[in-house]
């Protein structure tokens, strides 16, 4: 009866804890191809200079410049906030690269800017941390083209501070891809400015 009782008092536990963990350890091993994707659309949407509190906004600066400095210093900078419309970015004034990038060229957009102008750029920086992930703008102004990064996270920088591409060579280990709210392109050597991009345009 004591074995019996013994036995039990092993076999049990045992069986509970098979039951709980085993399901788990028959799951399929994700393989290299069992990847996480985002659709283009989820890129291209961030983009959103039709909102009405984004027109409002654009409405009220006289210049490119301004709303360059309003992104810049009046958003506050949070790597961690993840990117949701850029309207609720401009609401609660905080946002990460992603947000305040996407902000900045919903404004650019909504006052005019034409899209063919106007790039977001995602790919990665070298920080005092090391390798990170960043988003910034691709954009040409009166003639120039600006390479533009409102979030402060590698310095507080001025509107044209840098000309041509004097930002990737001062901070980019790599680009991966560029938008805007009319088209996605991967970024290659060929295709970093727009008169040899991919036509993103109205």
């Amino acid at each position: 009866m004591k074995r019996t009782l013994l036995i039990l008092a092993l076999v049990v536990p045992l069986s509970v804890t098979a039951g709980a963990f085993l399901p788990r350890l028959l799951e399929k091993t994700p393989d290299f191809h069992d990847m996480r994707t985002n659709p283009v659309a989820d890129y291209v949407g961030l983009i959103d200079p039709s909102h009405p509190d984004i027109e409002a906004l654009g409405r009220s600066f006289d210049s490119y410049e301004e709303a360059y400095r309003y992104v810049h210093d009046e958003i506050r900078f949070a790597p961690f906030v993840p990117p949701g419309p850029v309207h609720k970015t401009l609401e609660y004034g905080i946002g990460s690269c992603l947000g305040k990038a996407a902000l900045l060229a919903s404004l650019y957009r909504s006052m005019g800017m034409p899209s063919s102008q106007v790039r977001m750029v995602i790919g990665v920086v070298m920080t005092p941390q090391g390798p990170s992930d960043h988003v910034w703008l691709d954009v040409e102004h009166e003639g120039r083209c600006l390479q533009q990064d409102p979030s402060g996270m590698l310095g507080r920088f001025a509107f044209d501070a840098f000309p041509g591409n004097r930002y990737v060579d001062s901070y980019v280990l790599k680009e991966s891809f560029v938008f805007n709210d009319v088209g996605f392109a991967v970024v290659s050597q060929l295709n970093r400015f727009r008169h040899s991009m991919p036509e993103m345009t109205d």
